[in-house]
């Protein structure tokens, strides 16, 4: 099972550069995290011991080994919190030992949840554990109090201040989740009789028309229809019919990863698009290249010859962004990488942990601008560099 409950794992140091900060947590330790297991829990209790404000560093200890059977890690960390906590009052323990209880003992866990709130910091990730052991336990919402219903305020705005970062992106978003491609275009509307292909702009003037032999499926992706049969496809200019490229429909994608996961079907081999059983799969395209989604699968291919390059995904691929010869992609809300469209080639990544929510507000030719939920915070990234160019934290509301 993958681990869930880990609250950090091995970071890009390109992801530290960006993202030196949680908010609530103290600076990433990469040192401790390019360890193996057991050092790394020996390192991270040392620094416990030595220090409490390093409490976040046994909090991963525990956190490392919270699917294991080794639950003495788990204690062991809590107990390290409790102490620490009684020897130094602080929010950072308070949070964490909310978290370590949310799955366990929902009082324990609202217990710490409001310790934490007492501080003069807003805290979300306090609020987001107290919530979290309300939903196990509604009885338990009972225990709600002012300073509770100020964070719920709070969390309100800086929700609104999110949307408001996302409305001001006019970004053009490719969901890779859509259900279907549009057969039609804003400006041009496309007919197929029986044997008759002809496109309409919106005033209802017929401007081209072509003969058709047999059924097609058509797909439109920005400037071009793409006319796919049985055998063949054609890459045609929407707005004048012209048959710009054709290739057969069968495309070999890349090769499967080998693996051990028997829930992987055909590991090792082809993998292999066939446009007439899978028009859906088309989902975007600009002047030169064409994009497809099949299963786990994500191809950026020349529209001449069908050839590119291809990337499996373990996990779901959620949004796609093509702007300026890169394409950003975000995957299951965890990474998030900017490529070169023409070869694949990464020009930066950045991964953070599940848990913490990244959420893509909108790409611009020039900028990435992410949300890191349950850390409150925007940053707005440089497109082709990652550079972090800005950054607005739910505490400046």
């Amino acid at each position: 099972m993958r681990t869930q409950h880990l609250l950090l794992r091995a970071f890009s140091l390109s992801l530290v550069l960006l993202f030196p900060s949680w908010g609530d947590t103290p600076e990433i330790d990469l040192v401790g995290w390019r360890m193996k297991a057991n050092a790394r829990g020996e390192y991270f209790r040392a620094l416990a011991v030595k220090d409490s404000n390093s409490i976040a560093y046994a909090n991963m200890m525990g956190l490392d080994q919270w699917d294991s059977p080794a639950l003495d890690r788990e204690n062991q960390a809590r107990e390290t919190f409790q102490k620490a906590f009684s020897r130094h009052p602080n929010q950072d323990s308070a949070v964490y030992l909310a978290m370590l209880s949310r799955d366990r003992d929902s009082s324990e866990a609202i217990r710490w949840s409001l310790k934490a709130m007492e501080f003069p910091q807003l805290s979300l990730h306090a609020l987001s554990h107290w919530e979290r052991a309300v939903q196990r336990e509604p009885k338990l919402a009972s225990q709600i109090n002012a300073r509770v219903r100020q964070l719920q305020r709070h969390r309100d705005r800086w929700n609104q201040t999110i949307k408001e970062q996302g409305a001001r992106l006019k970004a053009t978003r490719i969901s890779f989740a859509q259900s279907a491609p549009p057969t039609s275009s804003p400006e041009l509307t496309f007919r197929q009789e029986k044997t008759k292909l002809s496109a309409w702009d919106r005033s209802g003037k017929e401007l081209w028309s072509q003969a058709l032999l047999e059924p097609k499926k058509l797909v439109t992706a920005g400037r071009r229809l793409f006319i796919i049969g049985p055998k063949t496809v054609d890459v045609v200019e929407a707005k004048t019919g012209l048959v710009l490229h054709q290739w057969p429909s069968q495309v070999v994608m890349g090769h499967r990863p080998e693996s051990n996961d028997e829930s992987l079907d055909g590991r090792g081999q082809q993998a292999v698009w066939n446009a007439w059983e899978e028009p859906d799969a088309l989902i975007g395209a600009d002047g030169e290249t064409f994009w497809i989604r099949q299963s786990r699968w994500c191809s950026f291919l020349r529209q001449k010859d069908a050839r590119g390059w291809s990337r499996y995904w373990a996990e779901k691929l959620l949004l796609s962004d093509v702007s300026g010869g890169t394409v950003g992609l975000v995957v299951d809300g965890e990474i998030l990488e900017v490529r070169q469209i023409d070869n694949g080639k990464l020009l930066w990544s950045a991964e953070v942990p599940k848990r913490l929510g990244l959420q893509p507000l909108g790409f611009t030719p020039d900028e990435v601008v992410v949300s890191v939920k349950e850390v409150g915070k925007i940053f707005g990234l440089q497109r082709t560099t990652g550079k972090k160019l800005w950054s607005l934290s739910h505490r400046d509301i």
